[in-house]
C-alpha cells in the first residue's frame, strides 16, 4: 500500500469514526425510523392530498414571506457594497476600523437567521418587520464577507489609477472595483435570495411573521390536509424563485444574449418588485419596547452568565455546542446514507463548492479533486449548513470573546 493510499484509508477511517461518535452522542438510532415506520405512514397519508381548500388562506402569509424575503436580501446585498470595502485589506481603511468591522460581520455570521428574527421581535415586535430586519442583518453578514474576499483578489490598478488622478476613494471604487466584481456580486446575491426565502419561512416560528406562523399552528393542531396545502405551496414558490435565479444568472454571466433594451426592462421589474415588496413591510410595534428592555439586554449580552459557560454537566453550553456538532454529523451521515443509492457517484463538487454556504468568498478549489475528496468537501459543505442552521458554523476559527450569552438571569417584561 502506498503512503498516499494509507493517508486516504486513514482520513475515511477518521470521518467514520467522526460520524459514529456523533451517532452515539446524540442517541440516534436507525432502527427507530424503521420502528416507528407506522406513525410515519400515517402522517403522509394525511399530508396528501392537500387539504385545498385552505388555499384562500396561505396566499396573504405566503406572500408575506416573499416581501421578507425580497426586502431583507435587497437592503442586505445593498449595504453589503457600501461596507465591503471597509472591510477589504487591499483598499484604503484605518486597520482598527477594518478590524472592528470584521469582528461585527463574524458575530453576525456566527448567529442563524431564526436567532437573530428572535432578537429582532424583542426590539420591534412581533410581525414581518423583525423578520425582514434578521434577513438584512443575515444577508449584510454573508455578502460582506463574499464580497470584500472578492475585492482582496483583484489587482486594483484600474483604482490606482484614477486615486492617481484625482478621483475621490468612493468614486473610484464604484468606477473600477464594482464592474470589476459585479458578476459574482449580483449572482452571490441572487443565491442568498433563494436561500432568504427558505429561511423566512420557518422565522414564524418566533413570531417574526411570514408562513411560519401559520404552518407552525397547524402542525401543533394536527391538521396535516392543511400542513400539506401550505408545504406544496412553499414547495412550488421556492422552485419558481429558484428558476427565476437562474435565468437571471445566466444573464448576468452573458451565458443568454439579450438587446439591451431587454435588460434594462427586466432589472427595472426587478426594481420594481423591490420597492413594492419594500412596502408592504408592516411597521414595527414598537409597543413593548421601553428603556428596561433594551437594558437587560444589554446588561445580559456585556455580563455574560460564565457558570453557564463554563458548566461541565448536560445543562452547560459546552456540551450544547457538542451536542449541536453531533446532530448536524449525524444528520448529515444518515441523509448521505440515504441519498448514496440514488446516484451514480456521492457528491459532486462543482468550481465553487458552496461559496456563500461555507463563506470562501472567491477562494474556489483548482486542483483535481478524486471522488473520496470530492465527497468529503461535500460533507464538510454539508455539515457546515446544517450546524449553522442549528445553532453554530463548526470548522471555523472562533475567537474566544465570541460566545453564546444568556441574559444573565434577567426576565424581558
Amino acid at each position: 500500500m502506498t503512503r498516499a493510499r494509507g493517508r486516504r484509508w486513514a482520513r475515511a477511517l477518521g470521518v467514520l469514526a467522526l460520524f459514529v461518535l456523533a451517532f452515539w452522542l446524540t442517541g440516534c438510532d436507525p432502527a427507530v425510523f424503521w420502528a416507528r415506520r407506522a406513525p410515519l405512514r400515517d402522517i403522509v397519508s394525511q399530508l396528501f392530498p392537500p387539504d385545498w381548500s385552505y388555499l384562500s388562506a396561505i396566499v396573504a402569509p405566503l406572500l408575506a414571506t416573499l416581501r421578507m424575503s425580497v426586502t431583507g436580501t435587497a437592503l442586505g446585498v445593498l449595504l453589503a457594497l457600501i461596507l465591503a470595502p471597509l472591510c477589504a485589506a487591499n483598499l484604503p481603511c484605518p486597520a482598527p476600523v477594518r478590524r472592528i468591522l470584521r469582528f461585527l460581520v463574524q458575530v453576525l455570521r456566527s448567529f442563524p437567521a431564526l436567532i437573530l428574527a428572535l432578537l429582532a421581535t424583542f426590539l420591534f415586535g412581533l410581525g414581518t418587520f423583525s423578520g425582514t430586519v434578521a434577513i438584512t442583518l443575515f444577508t449584510l453578514a454573508v455578502m460582506t464577507r463574499m464580497t470584500y474576499e472578492d475585492i482582496e483578489t483583484l489587482t486594483l490598478a484600474p483604482y490606482r489609477a484614477l486615486c492617481a488622478m484625482g478621483a475621490s476613494p468612493a468614486r473610484a471604487y464604484a468606477r473600477a472595483v464594482v464592474p470589476e466584481i459585479a458578476s459574482g456580486y449580483l449572482t452571490n446575491a441572487l443565491y442568498l435570495l433563494e436561500t432568504n426565502v427558505r429561511h423566512s419561512a420557518i422565522l414564524g416560528y418566533v413570531g417574526a411573521g411570514g408562513i411560519g406562523l401559520l404552518l407552525n399552528e397547524k402542525i401543533s393542531w394536527r391538521e396535516y390536509g392543511r400542513v400539506g396545502a401550505i408545504l406544496v405551496c412553499l414547495f412550488v414558490t421556492v422552485c419558481c424563485i429558484e428558476w427565476l435565479s437562474h435565468v437571471l444568472g445566466r444573464i448576468i454571466r452573458g451565458e443568454r444574449s439579450m438587446p439591451r433594451g431587454a435588460k434594462r426592462a427586466i432589472w427595472a421589474a426587478v426594481l420594481v418588485c423591490v420597492v413594492v415588496c419594500t412596502a408592504g413591510i408592516e411597521a414595527p410595534d414598537l409597543a413593548h419596547t421601553s428603556k428596561s428592555v433594551l437594558a437587560a439586554m444589554g446588561t445580559g449580552l456585556l455580563h455574560p452568565d460564565w457558570s453557564f459557560f463554563f458548566g461541565t454537566g448536560k445543562d452547560g453550553l459546552g456540551w450544547l455546542l457538542l451536542e449541536t456538532v453531533g446532530i448536524a454529523l449525524a444528520g448529515t451521515g444518515l441523509g448521505a446514507l440515504l441519498a448514496a443509492p440514488l446516484f451514480g457517484r456521492p457528491l459532486a463538487a462543482d468550481q465553487s463548492i458552496g461559496r456563500a454556504e461555507r463563506g470562501l468568498g472567491a477562494a474556489q478549489v483548482t486542483h483535481d479533486l478524486g471522488p473520496d475528496d470530492e465527497f468529503l468537501i461535500g460533507l464538510h459543505r454539508i455539515v457546515a449548513a446544517n450546524a449553522a442552521h442549528i445553532g453554530i458554523k463548526p470548522f471555523e476559527q472562533v475567537p474566544q470573546h465570541q460566545v453564546v450569552v444568556r441574559f444573565a438571569g434577567q426576565c424581558l417584561p
